[in-house]
């Protein structure tokens, strides 16, 4: 018979998880030219066992078949590793996968089977268990059934235990199953329960938790709701602990919850950094790393340069690490990019001789628009482009530059967004300035950098409620004309919520005015962000500031605000200006350069309306 066990208290929390996520932008990759293969251990880039590729290999190889000799390999675990190489010391990361080799097997008959036994939870001994009888003299005990006695086996989980043993004396492997015996089965009634109790983290004991009251005399307490008190847990992760008590004295299971308590948002001033410490591959724990003094007493590490010995790094690709300390010893996050280390035996570094841009999405390289480079040379620090965005459409878009040396090798792709409407382009204002432009109330000033930069942004991080608001200070060098603010709003909350955004500038980072006031509803559950673009009133000049504040009823769990933008588009389109020609004559098939302002976006020249 069964015995069925009632749960003590239905429980129903909601968490939000926060995940870092970065924003990624995809490049065309060139084909594979290798794949290569190795056992145990790793010979080097290019000097592993090829395997033959297609005719046409393409990008992806992701089901790509080859034969490997294990003949001269010893019995016993080893590890595959496989890569695969596009273009020249373009390596992917390599795989491994662990295989077992079994020993050769042996042309002797398998011995046939004489008995088995088995037992329950405690090995008596080989030969000591209970007997299991075997007939037949065959050597696979497949199909063979016994019956377990279970009389004097006390309820709850145990385990059985099975082995057999052949004609030559020799025992398999014993062969383990859980498996539960149930209580016997009472006819008598569930008791009413009585009352519940809750904990957080420690245990105080059965009895000793802060009551729940339970009302009705039920047996079951689904459905019963109350109140945890936090005001006194520290921030962080923890557990909520539940259980419940029948009219009897008896305790039901306890059951938990993880949950997070977020740390209070404060208006402290961060502590000055101290040092930055770096370390390449392997990280050797905080503060024994190579350490940089910062000097200053600044709160940002932007133009902290130092020195990286790179002497005793083999050839290849590397990770330098770094992250920086304040000076109340707490560590930033852990920041790392990618390096290669280049063979000591090349004689100069080749120049660079070519450059191109594109626009969203990357054309493939080599295919993207030219940037001319007059004299090619090993570093290009003033390299000045035209782009042309005459096509793209009304709306946000990313520019992509990147450099190519005269060996065929391609530079990383840097990029910048920027916003179109209409005729006119802009680059957002709010992006790209030093981390210390960026500050907020009730949201922290990474986020805020991360909200007008296009990054990323965790959930929690970019939560606002009531009164909330995300500053970015423009520079005081340059103070600009803005006429057009763009951000994206996402409710996940149950319900629909009514939302003010303020759009506030100042001057001087003093007094702010609000040049802009947006009244609108986002409806419940929103799985995505949607995007307001926000056209001020009147073209605001010589701004400093841009502050967006946002008024909120009541909600569980705020608006997150991400993507935010500061723009200036002219009413009008440029018109285009000819100052010149290059030469002033000649004869059918001169090639004529024109020259003037705002010719970004022409595509043809006419002469008395004769197509040149």
């Amino acid at each position: 018979m069964t015995r069925h066990l009632r749960l003590g208290l239905g429980l129903l929390l909601a968490a939000v998880g926060a995940m870092f996520s970065p924003t990624l932008y995809a490049q065309t990759a060139p084909a594979f030219d290798r794949v290569e293969y190795f056992l145990d251990s790793d010979p080097g880039f290019g000097l592993g066992t090829a395997v033959t590729l297609p005719t046409t290999p393409g990008t992806n190889l992701a089901a790509l078949p080859f034969s490997l000799s294990l003949a001269a390999v010893t019995p016993g675990f080893h590890s595959l590793g496989i890569r695969s190489r596009a273009g020249a010391n373009n390596w992917s990361q390599t795989h491994r996968q662990i295989l077992y080799k079994e020993p050769a097997s042996s042309t002797a008959a398998a011995p046939g089977l004489a008995g088995a036994e088995y037992f329950i939870d405690t090995d008596p001994g080989y030969g000591l268990g209970t007997v299991i009888a075997i007939t037949g003299g065959g050597t696979n005990a497949a199909g063979v059934a016994f019956t377990a006695s279970l009389g004097s086996v006390s309820p709850g989980f145990h385990s059985l235990s099975v082995r057999s043993r052949d004609a030559n004396g020799g025992w398999s492997q014993t062969y383990r199953q859980i498996f539960y015996v149930e209580p016997a089965t009472s006819t008598a009634a569930v008791p009413a329960l009585a009352g519940a109790e809750y904990f957080i983290d420690t245990d105080p004991g059965y009895g000793q938790g802060t009551v729940i009251a339970i009302t009705g005399g039920g047996t079951n307490a689904a459905g019963v709701a109350f109140t945890a008190g936090l005001g006194s847990v520290a921030p962080g992760f923890h557990s909520l602990s539940v259980r419940s008590r029948d009219a009897n004295g008896g305790w039901s299971q306890t059951y938990r919850q993880i949950f997070y308590v977020e740390p209070v948002a404060t208006n402290a001033p961060p502590a000055n950094l101290a040092a930055v410490e770096y370390f390449v591959d392997t990280d050797p724990g905080y503060g024994q790393g190579s350490s940089a003094a910062i000097t200053g007493g600044g709160t940002n590490a932007t133009g902290v340069a130092f020195t990286v010995g790179l002497g005793s790094l083999a050839v290849g690709f590397h990770t330098l690490y770094y992250r920086v300390r304040d000076v109340a010893g707490k560590y930033s996050q852990t920041q790392n990019r990618a390096f290669y280390v280049d063979d000591p035996t090349v004689a100069a570094i080749p120049n660079l001789n070519k450059a191109e841009y594109y626009f969203d999405t990357d054309p493939g390289y080599g295919l993207g628009s030219d940037v001319p480079i007059a004299t090619p040379a090993t570093t290009l620090t003033n390299l000045n482009l035209l782009a042309d965005a005459s096509a793209l459409a009304t709306g946000q878009h990313r520019l992509f530059v990147r450099v190519r040396n005269a060996s065929g090798r391609w530079s990383q792709v840097l990029s910048r967004a920027f916003a179109k409407s209409g005729c006119n382009n802009s680059p957002n204002f709010a992006a790209g300035q030093p981390a210390a432009s960026y500050t907020g109330s009730g949201i922290t000033a990474t986020a805020v950098e991360q909200m007008y930069n296009g990054s990323a942004v965790t959930g929690g991080s970019s939560t606002f409620l009531n009164n909330f608001h995300a500053q970015v200070d423009l520079g005081a060098t340059t103070l600009r004309t803005i006429s057009e603010v763009q951000y994206a709003l996402q409710n996940v909350n149950g319900t629909a919520v009514n939302y003010t955004v303020f759009v506030e500038t100042s001057l001087n980072l003093s007094t702010w005015t609000v040049v802009d006031t947006y009244v609108a509803t986002l409806p419940a559950n929103q799985t995505s962000s949607i995007n307001v673009t926000r056209t001020l009133a009147t073209v605001q000049n010589n701004v400093r500031g841009v502050r967006l504040r946002m008024t909120l009823p009541t909600v569980a769990q705020g608006i997150r605000l991400t993507n935010a933008g500061v723009y200036f588009f002219p009413v009008t389109c440029p018109v285009p200006v000819i100052s010149g020609f290059t030469p002033a004559g000649g004869p059918a098939g001169t090639v004529v350069t024109v020259t003037g302002t705002n010719l970004d976006g022409a595509t043809a020249v006419t002469f008395r309306s004769c197509l040149s």
